[in-house]
C-alpha cells in the first residue's frame, strides 16, 4: 500500500503576496507579484490592485537604493540613496517613493523634479515625537541648514507633489523643512513638521492643494519665519490659490503659526486667496514668539477659516489674530466659530487687530482677562468689518476707531491709507505725487490749510491748475492704478 500523500499547508509552504507585501518588498515584491499563483482553499488573498501589480506603477523602496534608515550619518547619510529613488520614479514618468519604518538622515536636501507626479510615502507620521526614540518614518536633518525637501517649479513646469504618512524633522537646526514653489497640484496627508529654527512648510504660488491631519511643532523663529507660510514668487504673477486643508494642529512654535502674504514687496497680484482651512487647533509658543500673532493675514483675501481654537500661553504680547491687507482688498477673509482662550492671562491688548482689508467674523468667543476683544483701526473702510456674534466671559469692548479721520503729513509725496477721506496736516510745501492705489479707487483729501497740490508728478489736475489750500478745503481724486486724476475740489 502506498503511503498517504502529505497535505499542503498553505500558510507554511505557499507565499501569499498581498498589496502590503508588495509595498514593502520593493523590486523583489514587484517580481513576485507578476507570478502569483492561486492560494489554498483556506488562505485569504486580497484582490489584485493594478496600481501596485504592474511593474511600471510599482513604488520604489528607498532601502532597495541603499538607504539605511538607522538615524546615522556614517559612513554617509541617506540623502543620495533617497534622491536616487526619486530620480528613478521621475525617469519613468512619476510614481511613489516608499519609506519603510526608520529614521532617514537627510542633511544634503532632496529635490523633487517638476512636471513629474512624485509621491513620498512613509509608514506613519509621528504625533508626539520627542526626537529620542525611533518612530515609523522620519526624514531628519541633523546638521546644516539645507531645506530637507525642495519642490521648485516654474511658470511652464509645475510641481506635482504628494507627501504622506511621515515626519519631516529639522533636528533643532536652522533652515526650512519643506519648500514648494509653483505647484499644481500638491497634497499633504498625515504629515508632522517638527524641530526647525526655520519655516516648517512654505507654499509659494501653489494652486489646488488638499491636506489633512497636519501638525507643526517647534517650528519657526519670530515674525520672519512662521511655522507655515503661504506667499508668492517675485518674478511670477499670482499667489497661492485654492487650498483645502482640515484637521490642523500647531503647538509650541517659535514664531507665527500661520501667515498668508504676497511676495517680498507685496506687489499687486500676488495675493494669497481662496484658502479654506477647518478644524484648527493652535496652542502655546516660546519666548521667540512673544511678539508674533498666531494667525497673520498680511496679504490675503477671500480665505475662510472655520472651527478655530487658539489657546494662548507662552507670553504673547500682541493680538493672536491680525488682519492687515496693504491695499485693503475687495473680498473679505472670514472666520466662523473662532475661540481665543486667554484664561492663562497673557498680556496682549486685544484679541483681534484689524487694520486693513475686509474681515468677516461670525460666532467669535474670547475668554480671559478684561482686555478688549477686537480693535478696528481707522484705516479700515466703513464696509470692511462685519461682526456676526461675539461671546466673552467678561465685559470687554470692541474698539472701533473708524470715526476718526486718518491723517498724513504734507510732503512732496504722500502715502495715504486706503480710505475714502484722509486728512492732510501741515501749513506749507507742495504735494506733487501720491502713492498709487488700485485702479478705480476714489479718495478725498481734506486739508488743515496751507499746502499746495501741484501737477507734475503723478497728479493730473483739472485744467492744469494748482490748488492752494486753506483750512477745510478738499480735493477728490481717482486712481488709474498709477496716477491720480482730479474729480472735484471744494473751497470753503
Amino acid at each position: 500500500m502506498s503511503a498517504p500523500s502529505t497535505p499542503v499547508n498553505p500558510g507554511a509552504e505557499q507565499t501569499v503576496r498581498t498589496r502590503r507585501s508588495v509595498l514593502a518588498g520593493g523590486v523583489a515584491g514587484a517580481l513576485g507579484a507578476t507570478v502569483l499563483a492561486p492560494a489554498g482553499a483556506d488562505a485569504q488573498v486580497l484582490p489584485p490592485d493594478d496600481r501596485y501589480v504592474w511593474r511600471s506603477r510599482m513604488p520604489v523602496n528607498v532601502k532597495d537604493k541603499g538607504a539605511r534608515g538607522d538615524g546615522l550619518t556614517t559612513p554617509t547619510d541617506d540623502t543620495a540613496a533617497i534622491q536616487s529613488a526619486i530620480n528613478d520614479v521621475a525617469a519613468t514618468g512619476g510614481g511613489t517613493v516608499f519609506f519603510p519604518p526608520g529614521d532617514y538622515v537627510v542633511n544634503g536636501g532632496l529635490t523633487i523634479p517638476a512636471e513629474k507626479p512624485i509621491r513620498l510615502l512613509g509608514s506613519g507620521a509621528t504625533l508626539n515625537s520627542n526626537g529620542t526614540v525611533p518612530w515609523p518614518t522620519r526624514l531628519i536633518r541633523k546638521s546644516g541648514s539645507t531645506t530637507v525637501i525642495s519642490a521648485i517649479g516654474s511658470g511652464t513646469n509645475r510641481v506635482w507633489f504628494e507627501l504622506s504618512d511621515l515626519e519631516v524633522r529639522g533636528g533643532g537646526t536652522a533652515g526650512n523643512l519643506v519648500d514648494v514653489q509653483i505647484g499644481n497640484t500638491c497634497q499633504f496627508h498625515r504629515v508632522n513638521f517638527a524641530g526647525t529654527v526655520g519655516i516648517g512648510l512654505r507654499m509659494r504660488n501653489v494652486y489646488n492643494s488638499s491636506g489633512s491631519h497636519l501638525r507643526w511643532h517647534s517650528c519657526g523663529n519670530g515674525a520672519g519665519s512662521p511655522a507655515c507660510l503661504f506667499d508668492a514668487v517675485n518674478a511670477s504673477p499670482g499667489g497661492s490659490d485654492t487650498v483645502l486643508w482640515d484637521k490642523l494642529q500647531f503647538e509650541g512654535n517659535s514664531g507665527t503659526d500661520l501667515k498668508l502674504t504676497g511676495n517680498a514687496s507685496n506687489d499687486a497680484g500676488t495675493v494669497t486667496t481662496e484658502i479654506q482651512m477647518s478644524q484648527i487647533k493652535m496652542e502655546g509658543g516660546n519666548p521667540a514668539a512673544a511678539n508674533c500673532p498666531y494667525i497673520d493675514l498680511d496679504y490675503s483675501q477671500n480665505c475662510k477659516f472655520s472651527d478655530v481654537e487658539i489657546t494662548v500661553h507662552g507670553g504673547r504680547t500682541v493680538p493672536p489674530l491680525r488682519k492687515a491687507h496693504p491695499f485693503g482688498g475687495t473680498r473679505a477673509d472670514k472666520f466662523v466659530n473662532l475661540t481665543i482662550d486667554n484664561t492663562q492671562g497673557d498680556n496682549f491688548p486685544y484679541g483681534i487687530d484689524h487694520s486693513k482689508g475686509a474681515l468677516q467674523l461670525e460666532n467669535v468667543t474670547i475668554l480671559g482677562p478684561a482686555t478688549a476683544a477686537i480693535k478696528v483701526n481707522s484705516t479700515v473702510g466703513a464696509s470692511e468689518f462685519q461682526l456676526g456674534k461675539l461671546v466673552t466671559n467678561v465685559a470687554r469692548p470692541v474698539i472701533d476707531s473708524r470715526g476718526a479721520i486718518p491723517t498724513v503729513s504734507a510732503a512732496a509725496t504722500i502715502n495715504p491709507p486706503r480710505e475714502r477721506l484722509v486728512g492732510v496736516s501741515g501749513s506749507s510745501g507742495s504735494i506733487t505725487s501720491i502713492s498709487a492705489h488700485e485702479s478705480g479707487f476714489m479718495m478725498t483729501l481734506k486739508f488743515a490749510g496751507g499746502p499746495t497740490v501741484a501737477g507734475g508728478g503723478n497728479l493730473h489736475l483739472a485744467n492744469g491748475a494748482n490748488f492752494v489750500t486753506t483750512a477745510d478745503d478738499m480735493i477728490t481724486l481717482i486712481s488709474d492704478g498709477t496716477g491720480w486724476f482730479e474729480v472735484s475740489r471744494t473751497v470753503l
